[in-house]
């Protein structure tokens, strides 16, 4: 049997997977973009955008969705300007193969000085549209 201390103890965050998932963000919070950069993945076709929070160990694996919510956010294209505070919260209505599953989204972390909250879900019938979030 293996035995660690304090400095070797492996941390589970380890064994459960390698970017953020809606599981771990408990609840909407403002986080501070650090980093945003390209990588390859395993069994993709070509380069993801990750983005790294100074709040999360682990980084965000950015979608189409939440690249053209960084542009408006950050107002450019070049992530190289991404940096700063947006609210990172799980929306539960996002829908992938036909089945709801949730997933993560980001939003500007404020207005007009005020942290934005989490808002009620939408009863309109229709799809809101990718850039329908401010």
């Amino acid at each position: 049997m293996t035995t660690y201390d304090e400095t070797t103890a492996p941390n589970a965050s380890e064994f459960l997977g390698s970017y953020l998932k809606k599981e771990d963000v408990l609840q909407p919070q403002v986080v501070r973009v650090i980093d945003v950069y390209a990588e390859e993945l395993p069994g993709e076709s070509r380069r993801k955008l990750i983005a790294r929070f100074a709040e999360f160990s682990k980084p965000m694996v950015l979608n189409s969705t939440n690249i053209k919510r960084f542009v408006k956010i950050f107002g450019t294209g070049d992530t190289a300007q991404w940096r700063g505070e947006v609210t990172l919260y799980v929306d539960h209505n996002i829908e992938f193969g036909g089945r709801t599953v949730g997933g993560l989204r980001v939003r500007p972390a404020r207005a007009n000085g005020k942290e934005l909250t989490e808002r009620a879900p939408r009863r309109n019938v229709y799809q809101a549209e990718d850039d329908d979030f401010i």
